[in-house]
């Protein structure tokens, strides 16, 4: 059935429903679009488009080299204050590396006696350090596990690992 062949009675509230709904589409899409580019003369402003033309003036950046940036690095290390350092910290975590590069504060040394400092010094290292026939027993201890091929009974016993310390001399 044709709408223009039924009564305007019958059609007129139909019509101003579809009016009504089209000004509402109409407003939405005009807030819509006033949104959308009311910031555009404030970003052009701020980042204008520049095209190539006999009036632009941009001067070329230039890139440090290699060695610019190992002087300014050095530079920076020297100026360093006391008891700061810059560490690079690798850690693994599930398989996957993970590079943390930063600036830390180390912890200041502790003050000595300036009467008994090496004392003080030699209590501190025997704390931190490892006596050396300790170390020695270590090492031939992994090294016998190194050689650990089966011996034949034609074969002579190896003689022990050497010590790091020199053979003694006859004088």
């Amino acid at each position: 059935m044709n709408y223009h062949e039924l009564p305007e009675a019958e059609t007129s509230w139909a019509f101003q429903i579809v009016g009504e709904r089209i000004a509402w589409q109409l407003n939405e899409i005009q807030q819509f679009v006033f949104l959308c580019l009311r910031s555009i003369p404030w970003n052009l402003a701020k980042n204008p488009i520049q095209t190539q033309s006999a009036q632009y003036d941009a001067e070329p950046k230039r890139e440090k080299t290699q060695s610019e940036m190992v002087d300014i690095m050095a530079q920076e290390l020297s100026n360093l204050p006391r008891f700061h350092a810059y560490t690079k910290i690798i850690k693994e975590e599930g398989g996957r590396q993970t590079v943390w590069k930063g600036l830390i504060e180390t912890n200041p040394l502790f003050p000595l006696n300036p009467n008994n400092q090496e004392k003080e010094i030699a209590d501190i290292s025997s704390e931190l350090c490892t006596k050396r026939e300790e170390i020695e027993q270590q090492i031939r201890g992994r090294q016998e596990k190194w050689r650990n091929v089966p011996q034949t009974p034609t074969q002579t016993p190896q003689q022990p690992p050497p010590t790091s310390e020199p053979p003694p001399t006859s004088d």
